[in-house]
């Protein structure tokens, strides 16, 4: 497989590959699915808790170019959500990603609210109130900012292109044979998108 190095021939195309990327992949299926918890009456706090976390853990992987992991998170967290999202952002690493994927709850029993109006991001007697719907709409904020750099920063595009590789790469076996997959699977049809040479990125 070619690598394109930032500065090679058809910037254009990159940038077009990496808009496709966040309209078929982020729009289509993250933030789809996120947008659609939201709209629903009943509470989905803690599912929608569960995606943001996991999708900053996604993003900032794609940041550091290289497996996903607390300083990855608040980085991403520290640089594009800001407000006070940028103290804790280890905190909420700690209490809520941790807590909401290892255990289902957040750990010192951090609340997560649904309603509308319900506090967001305070703490009292060392207790953090969270309401799911902000922090969804100060997701895709943050991601639309990060999208934004990623657009004019070759070193922010490389880091993308190298961990998307990373984390869709199938099997030997799906590589040498594309028809051996009997699945849909979101890695594979990544894949197919990035890990091609004559695609994407190639």
């Amino acid at each position: 497989m070619s690598e394109k190095l930032p500065g090679s021939a058809n910037p254009a195309n990159e940038i077009g590959d990496i808009e496709s990327f966040f309209r078929d992949f982020v729009e289509g299926w993250m933030l789809g699915d996120i947008r659609y918890c939201c709209a629903q009456e009943k509470s989905l706090a803690f599912t929608v808790a569960t995606m943001v976390f996991t999708g900053v853990d996604f993003f900032g992987g794609l940041l550091q170019g290289r497996d996903s992991s607390k300083s990855s998170f608040t980085e991403f967290a520290k640089k594009y959500f800001r407000g006070e999202y940028e103290a804790i952002a280890a905190d909420l690493f700690e209490v809520f990603r941790n807590g909401l994927v290892h255990q289902y709850f957040p750990k010192q029993q951090g609340a997560i609210s649904w309603a509308e109006d319900a506090p967001h991001l305070t703490k009292t007697q060392g207790t953090y109130s969270l309401n799911a719907k902000k922090l969804a709409k100060d997701f895709e904020a943050a991601i639309d900012r990060y999208k934004q750099e990623l657009l004019i920063d070759p070193r922010l595009q490389d880091n993308f292109i190298t961990r998307l590789r990373s984390i869709s790469s199938p099997p030997p076996t799906l590589i040498t044979d594309p028809s051996a997959d009997g699945t849909s699977s979101a890695s594979t049809r990544v894949y197919r998108l990035f890990g091609r040479t004559d695609g994407p990125f190639s």
